[in-house]
């Protein structure tokens, strides 16, 4: 058995000794004398935890503020990258963290004493984690950190993830809070936020370098004080705003100027978790499979109808099947159709797609009588001037709402009064509030990288149609080119077996004789 201190000297990587054959291997997972022998720990385990995660899931950073868990973890099958910080008070170490690789393949194992948060993210498609630990679970001691602290600055190695996009986190990990909550004026609230954007468009500099600035210019904003002593600050709301599915990529990657808009659906599927979900004028599909990626991930058991005002595109029709036919569908629909299908009280979240608001405004008292009592509605083309505008202004008057200028506008307005905290914090913001802004400014800069990220993709597909458009032509030259060389060299062929005959048919006359000739012998 091989001990290696890592950067924190008491922890521990641990290689022990593996016996192998054609057969396969062995060895001693764990050896209570070898153990105190090699490590000088005399310890005592009183429980193993077995864990399965597929890939992309971060687990932590967890800890227990009473019965602290030394712990002893391996992998069983698959590959994480383990992590362990300090939280001894009065340690040399507080608040350092130590990292390290852990794969089935090698066999070693990692030892944490007491007093460590630990945390560990599935780079393998997944992954089986045991590890033994020094006292039992103790649920009301039980606590977290949130695994992307600013103040922590652990690196997870994200640029060498095998995936896009931000890890998978349970509720209760993605609403940990920060290391520093007793003191907010030491971190910067706008740091995770930072952090998702660069997880995901770390391929778009332009984009990223965009966003700094912006995020820049954000933290000089959030140390501002309060507009009123009746605002919270900005540096409190912001991050209960910060959700994962902000910050996913969507996957229907069609050109559309709806993308701006993605992240917002995303993360209000997310905040007001409707079951179902009810789109008006589903034209382009940009915000239809926006919608259908997050009611997919997110909800249970999701229903999801989208209504056309003419034949569905087919390849929109096509995907969707393919993607989401298990809870969603496409129907062309006149508005009396579409309101003779639903319920009343059955639409937790209605998206009035562009171009559709001033045909639904005259007849709103039907579709709120469609409206659940916890129902969000969606309005695309809400800003100035825009085709959205009038009924926007007819619902913010008697309704909690926000208003996201990117694009051509797109309100959100709580209809319902039952609403989940998250999405009554969104709504909390006047436009006055100095935080209005910068969620603004957060989701703009998330929807220009959707936006570039569509346009990326469809350049170089556009690319790649013009090379294999180029391929196809210089093919045809090439078979016409060798057609005429195989019809040259059959000419020639002829020409030269045409020659040769006659030079057979040439040769001397015998001298004639002057009588006939005898006939053959029979």
């Amino acid at each position: 058995m091989q001990v290696q201190p890592l950067t924190i000297p008491d922890v521990l990587l641990i290689t022990p000794k593996v016996y192998g054959d054609e057969r396969g291997f062995f060895m001693e997972s764990f050896n209570q004398r070898d153990f105190t022998e090699a490590t000088g720990l005399d310890i005592t385990f009183v429980q193993d935890n077995h864990s399965r995660s597929r890939q992309g899931v971060l687990r932590g950073l967890h800890y227990q503020a009473q019965q602290p868990q030394g712990k002893l973890i391996r992998v069983l099958a698959g590959e994480i990258l383990d992590v362990a910080v300090d939280i001894r008070p009065g340690s040399a170490t507080f608040g350092q963290w130590a990292s390290a690789r852990l794969c089935a393949e090698r066999h070693q194992q990692l030892w944490l004493p007491p007093g460590f948060a630990h945390g560990f993210v599935v780079l393998s498609q997944s992954a089986d984690v045991l590890y033994k630990t020094t006292d039992y679970y103790a649920p009301d001691h039980e606590r977290a950190i949130r695994w992307d602290d600013p103040t922590l600055a652990i690196d997870w190695q994200c640029e060498r993830w095998p995936w896009v996009g931000p890890p998978t986190l349970s509720e209760r990990d993605a609403q940990a809070p920060f290391s520093t909550l007793d003191d907010p004026t030491k971190r910067d609230a706008y740091a995770p936020l930072a952090h998702g954007l660069a997880v995901i468009h770390r391929q778009s500099p332009n984009t990223l370098h965009q966003f700094q600035d912006e995020a820049a210019m954000s933290h000089n904003l959030l140390a501002e004080p309060a507009a009123s002593q009746n605002q919270t600050p900005a540096h409190v709301l912001l991050p209960q705003l910060s959700l994962q599915s902000m910050f996913w990529r969507p996957k229907y990657q069609e050109a559309s100027s709806w993308l701006v808009h993605v992240p917002v659906a995303f993360w209000l599927v997310e905040a007001s978790q409707p079951h179902r979900l009810v789109e008006l004028g589903v034209s382009d599909g940009a915000s239809w499979c926006g919608f259908c990626q997050a009611m997919e991930r997110h909800i249970a058991f999701p229903e999801c109808t989208g209504f056309t005002v003419s034949e569905p595109p087919v390849a929109l029709m096509q995907y969707t099947e393919a993607q989401y036919q298990e809870f969603a569908q496409l129907a062309r629909a006149t508005q009396a159709q579409a309101l003779e299908r639903l319920a009343a009280g059955s639409v937790d979240l209605l998206h009035v797609a562009p171009g559709v608001a001033q045909h639904i405004e005259p007849h709103w008292p039907q579709w709120q009588a469609r409206l659940s009592s916890r129902a969000v509605v969606v309005i695309s083309q809400a800003g100035v001037g825009q085709p959205g505008e009038s009924l926007y202004r007819q619902l913010r008057n008697t309704h909690p709402h926000f208003l996201f200028r990117q694009g051509e506008g797109l309100a959100v307005v709580a209809v319902g009064k039952q609403q989940s905290e998250t999405v009554q914090r969104l709504l909390a913001f006047d436009e006055s509030h100095q935080a209005y802004r910068l969620i603004q400014q957060v989701f703009a800069r998330l929807g220009l990288a959707c936006t570039s990220s569509a346009q990326g993709e469809s350049e170089a597909e556009r690319q790649l149609q013009q090379q294999l458009a180029a391929a196809e032509v210089e093919k045809e030259q090439l078979l016409v080119a060798e057609k005429e060389r195989l019809e040259e060299e059959k000419e020639q062929l002829v020409a030269e077996k045409s020659a040769g005959n006659c030079k057979r048919g040439a040769g001397p006359k015998p001298p004639s004789t002057g009588r006939r000739a005898d006939p053959p012998p029979r």
